[in-house]
């Protein structure tokens, strides 16, 4: 699981250096025109991660208080964090629809709050893929489509703020690489055997909270704005049919172990019955 995780990592890591593209005139502009649909795709993802680290979160805990106290945690921690830095706050703007123009001082604060944030993905993934691989993966997609976009509108931040391509991307590069942090922190915790349940309902409540507060209300805005409410539900139900099929073909570790558990007794109980 070790190895999935921090290559999960390197690859959300990678999503900052997408910057390069608006070096190359053409590709950058078909991408930008079509950022904010990653974030429609990211919904149906999260929608089928949520659901599954809530249905595994509530299988494995011991009482249902418990797990519903786990996943209000989540979201409540992460409110937190966003509250504490409101004037550090981002969104998915992108050029030409942002009105304001930004300093070294926003850059600066950026930085900061991405850099929590980051490590805030980093605790989400462990928890998916404490579940199982396929949800591991799941979360991966999600938060590396979801970073897409929000590392594109990270980049004409330092942009406007005078920063050149290179230090722009470097300063990408280096804050998303806190996301490690936030994956070790949570792996050294779930090495004791009772956290692995509330690590599991936090990162399902900090899910039902970036879909809540964040993915869907910016699909619904972008929706109404450009009347293509149309294409927005089809490219949700592709992330949702996405990942369905994502954890269909790939099999569930917690069930295998079950099975192999299982099996293990029943073959002791044959030593004992001969």
């Amino acid at each position: 699981m070790l190895f999935y995780i921090f290559l999960s990592a390197l690859i959300i890591m990678l999503a900052s250096l997408i910057g390069v593209m608006f070096v190359w005139k053409g590709f950058g502009t078909f991408v930008e025109k079509r950022a904010q649909y990653l974030t429609t795709f990211a919904s149906g993802v999260f929608i089928v991660l949520a659901f599954s680290l809530l249905r595994e979160t509530f299988h494995l805990a011991s009482t249902v208080l418990i797990a519903i106290g786990s996943v209000l945690c989540g979201m409540l921690i992460i409110e937190i964090i966003t509250r504490i830095m409101p004037e550090a706050h981002h969104d998915h703007c992108l050029p030409p629809h942002c009105d304001k123009k930004h300093s070294p001082i926003d850059a600066r604060r950026m930085m900061l709050t991405d850099a929590f944030h980051n490590m805030g993905d980093g605790i989400l993934l462990v928890g998916a893929y404490i579940v199982s691989i396929p949800v591991g993966i799941a979360a991966t997609i999600g938060i590396f489509l979801h970073e897409i976009v929000q590392e594109i509108s990270e980049f004409f931040v330092f942009k406007e703020a005078g920063y050149s391509t290179k230090k722009a991307l470097l300063y990408n590069f280096i804050i998303s690489s806190t996301i490690l942090l936030g994956a070790i922190l949570t792996l050294t915790l779930s090495s004791v055997e009772w956290m692995i349940v509330p690590l599991m309902g936090f990162a399902a409540g900090g899910f039902i909270y970036v879909l809540v507060r964040d993915l869907l209300p910016h699909m619904a805005h972008h929706a109404t704005r450009k009347n293509i409410w149309l294409q927005h539900i089809i490219v949700l139900i592709c992330g949702i049919l996405t990942m369905l099929l994502v954890n269909s073909i790939m099999p569930h570790s917690h069930e295998h172990h079950e099975h192999d558990h299982e099996n293990e007794t029943e073959h002791v109980d044959d030593m004992h019955t001969q």
